[in-house]
């Protein structure tokens, strides 16, 4: 539990480097979600002036690790109960597998790997730095 929860506050803090300010998901509905974040616009003319809020919305999937990553170490999120939720939910979903000793946060969007024929697919690989997806990140949103 407590690896989860570094992950998840890690998360948070790169995301609120890139302008997504998160909240908990409720977890009594197990969705596959532990955070859902807005992004926020900036006019670029006023660099003192706080992001205006936008509809611009995501769910991110948080798996903390303790463990160092490693060519070795899985850097993949299991699938396991949340493949329908993830395939059909109105908002993107983007799982992140997060190395809690700061190595490494890795992301994937969710959608691009559940393929309505593809139910034998158990994980989703993680290989990108969320900080070099943030301009797809935001996109997606």
């Amino acid at each position: 539990m407590n690896a989860a929860q570094e992950g998840e506050a890690a998360l948070m803090k790169e995301l609120r480097k890139m302008n997504i300010y998160t909240f908990k998901w409720p977890q009594d509905m197990d969705s596959g979600i532990d955070l859902v974040g807005f992004a926020t616009l900036f006019d670029e003319k006023e660099p003192n002036a706080t992001g205006a809020a936008t509809a611009f919305v995501a769910g991110f999937q948080s798996k903390g690790t303790d463990d160092h990553f490693t060519v070795e170490n899985r850097r993949s999120v299991p699938i396991g109960l949340h493949r329908d939720y993830w395939s059909t939910a109105g908002l993107p979903v983007f799982v992140t597998k997060v190395s809690n000793d700061g190595a490494a946060l890795l992301v994937e969007d969710a959608s691009s790997f559940l393929l309505e024929n593809d139910t034998e697919r158990q994980s989703i690989p993680t290989t990108v730095s969320i900080a070099s997806a943030e301009a797809d990140i935001r996109l997606r949103m």
